[in-house]
């Protein structure tokens, strides 16, 4: 669901990333489901590692947004983020990873 390649985010900015189902999946599969979205350190699935949890919104059939107002204290370095579907009688399916490179910067205010 999500490609492999890393995209940069300059900390401190709003975060938002528009992405898509792939065509193989029917617009809505995914509408009753529950959607949880997280971004961690690279690799790092442990308490420490947790960067925060992303606000998940469908904007259509096929297309949905994850984001996060609040990116002040967000680690520098490599992160990764995806989502977990969880399905009403305990289905989960998982998309591919979304790896980040977060940066500084540079405009300050």
């Amino acid at each position: 669901m999500i490609t492999d390649n890393v995209h940069e985010f300059a900390r401190g900015a709003s975060f938002e990333a528009v992405m898509s189902l792939p065509v193989n999946v029917p617009d809505s599969y995914f509408a009753d489901w529950q959607a949880l979205s997280q971004i961690r350190r690279e690799g790092n699935l442990t308490k420490e590692g947790l960067i925060g949890d992303l606000t998940f919104k469908w904007l259509g059939p096929r297309e949905f947004v994850l984001s996060s107002n609040d990116t002040d204290n967000w680690p520098l370095g490599m992160a990764e983020l995806d989502v977990l579907f969880t399905s009403r009688q305990g289905r989960r399916i998982r998309t591919k990873s979304l790896r980040l490179k977060i940066k500084a910067g540079p405009t300050r205010d």
